[in-house]
């Protein structure tokens, strides 16, 4: 831990701290993240958050603010970044020649999901709540920072990315198989040419699509319930940032995973349907909250059959097969990421099956929620 946060504490309370709590966020070298809940006399409760990796900035902290105020306004309850006593929104701190960037927010009024028990992927008790919360957010926020959001495609989150996401777990994922069982390496190299194909084709037409300046990282860990369960709101906003509605609404919320377990199952036609079906009701859940227009239901067969099959979570969990060499598996993983590829059926299965809104119908909706303004009112 730091030797001596007391001296950012000083700018901030005027009270004697009464109590602290410290937690270490040390993801790699170049992502180091110190936080400490402290405690006065004087009844004030702060957060300070000491960062030193590359995406933490003045332009994003002022940036974060900016976006937890909407979501107030919006009523969807989000800690706000406090000033110091002297009215900055940022501190310097330098310890053993590492440079941290500290901000500091209210203390959360309300439990998060997971400290109530409820699993991180688990979501269902809350989750068309918060669902309609990002729609919400969607109809209003119509200022994009300069900055993409962690899920982001096509861009950078950070100068220290190499990729966007879905591009380095594809890597990753076509590197691991000819590098560790070449005897795969014909099919690899025929998912990874597919993809790469898919990848540049579709970028003109990813771009036109809508984008929303979002929190970017919903789940159990970040998504807030008051005492009776209810979705009040959202923590955690430095992952945030300007994000194509359509792949913030599928990477968050109509994504389904599949357990290491389930492997054996990729194979059967009745395993699939079941997770399509899960899927669909997922997305028309999406759906009753946020209206697709015509552009982003065009765009979703294509988006799919880029993002899903080896999106972060499946290819991590494929990655740990393929490490046990079990040849049956791993030929049933590969035969399913081209399966995912090669569909046909995405628009029927997904987007037009259930409820389907026009453009039209779109704006008209989004009209009608900006002339609500105040944004807490209700849909």
């Amino acid at each position: 831990m730091l030797l001596n946060p007391e001296q950012i504490f000083q700018r901030y309370l005027y009270g004697e701290v009464i109590s602290s709590k410290k937690i270490e966020k040390v993801f790699d070298e170049n992502d180091k993240r110190h936080i400490y809940i402290v405690d006065t006399d004087l009844d004030e409760h702060f957060v300070f958050k000491f960062s030193n990796n590359s995406f933490t900035s003045p332009e994003r902290i002022a940036g974060w603010k900016r976006l937890t105020e909407l979501y107030n306004e919006c009523g969807i309850y989000a800690p706000k970044i406090l000033p110091d006593k002297y009215g900055g929104l940022w501190n310097g701190y330098l310890e053993n020649n590492e440079r941290y960037l500290v901000y500091a927010e209210e203390k959360k009024k309300f439990m998060t999901a997971d400290e109530y028990g409820i699993a991180s992927s688990d979501t269902s008790s809350y989750f068309e709540d918060m669902v309609a919360a990002a729609a919400r957010i969607a109809t209003v926020s119509t200022e994009l920072p300069g900055w993409m959001s962690a899920w982001c495609l096509y861009d950078k989150f950070s100068i220290d990315d190499a990729s966007d996401e879905t591009y380095y777990w594809q890597d990753e994922f076509h590197k691991q198989i000819i590098g560790e069982l070449p005897c795969f390496r014909e099919r690899a190299d025929r998912i990874w040419s597919r993809f790469s194909s898919m990848y540049q084709a579709f970028e003109t037409d990813y771009r036109k699509l809508p984008q929303v300046f979002f929190q970017g990282d919903e789940g159990g860990t970040n998504a807030m319930l008051d005492d009776e369960g209810k979705f009040v709101g959202m923590l955690d906003f430095n992952l945030s940032g300007a994000e194509v509605n359509l792949n913030y609404f599928f990477r968050n919320f109509c994504r389904v995973r599949i357990r290491k377990d389930e492997v054996p199952e990729l194979s059967s036609s009745a395993f699939r349907k079941a997770k399509d079906d899960e899927m669909r009701s997922r997305l028309d859940i999406v759906k009753k909250h946020y209206c697709f227009n015509t552009d982003e239901t065009a765009a979703f067969p294509a988006y799919y059959r880029i993002v899903y099959p080896l999106e972060c979570d499946l290819c991590q969990m494929f990655q740990s097969v393929v490490r046990e060499r079990d040849i049956h598996k791993i030929n049933i993983i590969l035969d399913w990421i081209e399966y995912q590829q090669t569909r046909n059926d995405i628009a029927h299965s997904f987007m037009i099956y259930g409820i389907m809104l026009d453009s039209t119908a779109n704006s008209q909706w989004i009209m009608k929620r900006r002339g609500e303004r105040k944004y807490g009112a209700k849909n």
